[in-house]
């Protein structure tokens, strides 16, 4: 198997793999080393990446230590392989470059949330990215997992209703029929799970979700 990347500035990172020896089938995952970052690429009937290739990218990130879009774009790259101290790392970086970018307060906020861990200061930082943008589907989703992780169901739901009814994807339908689950009202959860299962039926989140709680 070759790997090549290269940066492209609508793009991204972009990643072509050719397989030399052996068959790549759809929902295959290759994995790639690379210093301390893994990086995985989720094959869905070609070679589409999960996370970001890594050798092209730790070699622009070497050269552009301050790019705002190389510093978030790392970022979610580790925390797709549990690595948040170097998500952490470097949203705090780029928090400081750019006080304003409310999708590094964000991804900040809702990597502590979904792990359960700093929920206060994760409340707090998607608060502020509310703040700069409060009509962003994506933040008010993780508002709502927010608070959910804090024990508020009820406020949780306002917030997953909303996001879900501006952009039913199938990460934000999970959110939404969990808590929906958790209150009670399993035929309404079961309706959103369907609902976005047809639309997205390998969504990791959503697998995860329905595992967990479908008896």
């Amino acid at each position: 198997m070759l790997v090549d990347s290269w940066y492209d500035p609508y793009l991204g990172v972009v990643v072509m793999i050719r397989i030399v020896d052996g068959v790549v089938r759809k929902g295959d995952r290759i994995v790639c080393g690379l210093l301390y970052l893994l990086t995985q690429w989720s094959v869905r009937g070609g070679c589409a990446p999960l996370a970001l290739a890594v050798s092209r990218h730790l070699q622009l990130l070497a050269e552009h230590p301050d790019s705002p879009e190389l510093l978030y774009d790392h970022a979610l790259a580790a925390e797709k392989v549990d690595r948040i101290d170097v998500l952490e790392k470097n949203l705090r970086r780029l928090i400081e470059l750019q006080p304003d970018h409310a999708h590094a307060y964000n991804a900040l906020g809702y990597s502590f949330a979904d792990r359960n861990t700093r929920l206060p200061e994760a409340r707090k930082l998607i608060e502020r990215a509310l703040e700069l943008l409060p009509e962003d589907y994506y933040i008010i989703d993780s508002m709502g997992w927010v608070l959910y992780r804090m024990g508020d169901l009820k406020g949780a739901l306002g917030y997953l209703r909303r996001a879900y009814d501006g952009r039913p994807d199938a990460e934000i339908g999970a959110h939404l029929g969990e808590v929906l689950w958790k209150l009670g009202e399993r035929e309404e959860a079961e309706r959103v799970w369907r609902d976005v299962l047809e639309r997205d039926p390998e969504n990791e989140t959503l697998q995860r979700t329905l595992k967990r709680l479908r008896p």
